[in-house]
């Protein structure tokens, strides 16, 4: 606008400042945005006509119903169209609006080329609408690891798998020692060797951070490497493991996995399992490595609310992958760190069968279209736990409110029971007594 003036004026010293100042017919002040489509003498779009349509009607009602808006702007109006969206987020029931897909094609896992993993489906438990932004439309968030003053959670994790790849890996090859006598001091040279290349090809890709932070990063994974041989030195002799695989795909460059869901379908699973072991008595022990805090897991309650169904389906996996379907399998999760805790369970049937219960009730309602957001309370400002819930890191409090609000949809019945039972209104509770709701 400043340049325009100038160019008119033929002043070029004219600035921003000056405007409201300016007397020239051709210049005209607005007290407002409002206050211009009000004003104007026609309005000069079919936007600022609608606007002002709406405004006229604003001033007869207190409130605008759909039909209303609908008759002022048109059915196609960005503000008919906007005002829907609120008016079902602050609705009771599930819309659109929040994430109900009913009735639209929805890639149905049973029937997908395409195999799943079981972090996708404890993705869908964790938040549904985090699953459909990045398993069905693919958006992934924005990775700028140029900002990080250390490395990120998710790259020390990946270094940390590569290295004992690696380093398991040569005690696997054919003419490798199977270590049931555990690690020795040559062994344990070895790790810190492939500790030191793989450190050097992560800070090439400059996902280490700063330098500084860096060089104490790599003394502290360093320990905790060496902490973990040390362990697992133990716990072979202990229990008389030899390895038989390490990073075992699954479904990249092999075959997945076929889960046979109980119910006369089955999916299509692939993934990766980090460690598989075998013990004298013919049992395999799986094992997935974890550098983050462990879930609390047992026969008992072996899922987690959904979002632990990787040692139940890495364990169904390993039985295909090596050609032992009767074989007894122990799956469990591996701390890296810190307390460097072990948790999981020894997968019987009762343990597969409640685990299949759940996948077949994520699979029903992935097909069903139901991806409501799922945020995570906020214990910490300006903490992003999920940034598809969360993308400008405002906080989820009115994403909380709307869940809330919505609970007694009948179509998140299933989801909140799973994943958030307190909500839950107690009229959609189960009748535990007689079957059906109370």
């Amino acid at each position: 606008l400043v340049e325009l003036v100038q160019r008119r004026t033929g002043d070029p010293t004219v600035g921003s400042g000056d405007l409201q100042r300016l007397d020239v017919h051709w210049v005209q002040h607005v007290a407002s945005s409002a206050a211009g489509v009000l004003g104007a003498p026609f309005p000069a779009t079919h936007q600022e006509h609608a606007l002002r349509g709406l405004v006229d009607a604003l001033d007869r009602a207190d409130r605008l119903d759909h039909q209303t808006l609908a008759g002022v702007a048109g059915t196609g109006d960005p503000v008919v169209a906007g005002a829907a969206l609120q008016s079902g987020r602050d609705s009771a029931a599930f819309t659109r609006f929040d994430g109900n897909l009913a009735g639209c094609e929805v890639v149905d896992p049973t029937r997908s080329d395409q195999p799943v993993s079981a972090t996708a489906l404890e993705t869908w438990a964790r938040c549904p609408y985090r699953y459909f932004v990045r398993y069905l439309l693919g958006v992934e968030p924005l990775d700028t690891p140029e900002l990080r003053h250390r490395i990120d959670a998710l790259s020390r994790g990946r270094l940390v798998h590569r290295v004992l790849e690696r380093f398991v890996a040569e005690a696997t090859e054919p003419d490798g020692n199977p270590h049931v006598r555990g690690w020795s001091a040559e062994d344990r040279r070895r790790l810190q060797e492939i500790a030191t290349e793989e450190f050097a090809a992560v800070a090439a890709r400059g996902l280490t951070g700063e330098l500084v932070y860096w060089r104490r990063d790599q003394v502290l994974l360093r320990r905790e490497l060496a902490r973990f041989v040390e362990l697992d030195h133990d716990r072979r002799i202990e229990e008389r493991l030899r390895p038989l695989a390490t990073e075992r795909d699954f479904g990249f460059a092999t075959e997945p996995a076929t889960v046979a869901l109980g119910d006369g379908r089955s999916i299509r699973v692939r993934g990766s399992i980090d460690l598989i072991d075998e013990a004298e008595d013919g049992r395999l022990v799986v094992t997935d490595y974890k550098t983050g805090s462990l879930p609390r897991l047992s026969e008992d309650a072996p899922h987690d609310g959904g979002t632990r169904l990787q040692l139940v389906i890495y364990a169904l996996a390993a039985r295909q992958v090596l050609g032992r379907p009767d074989a007894p399998v122990e799956s469990q999760y591996w701390q890296v760190r810190k307390q460097f805790d072990r948790r999981g369970y020894l997968v019987t049937a009762p343990v597969e069968a409640e685990v299949l219960r759940v996948v077949r009730l994520i699979v029903d309602n992935i097909i069903a279209g139901v991806f409501p957001q799922h945020p995570e309370e906020s214990t910490r400002l300006g903490h992003v736990s999920c940034p598809y819930c969360d993308p400008d890191a405002l906080g989820v409090g009115e994403a909380r409110r709307r869940l809330r609000r919505k609970a007694g949809a009948p179509e998140l019945t299933e989801y909140l029971l799973l994943a958030e039972p307190a909500l839950v209104p107690q009229a959609h509770l189960p009748n535990l007594d007689g079957g059906g709701e109370q």
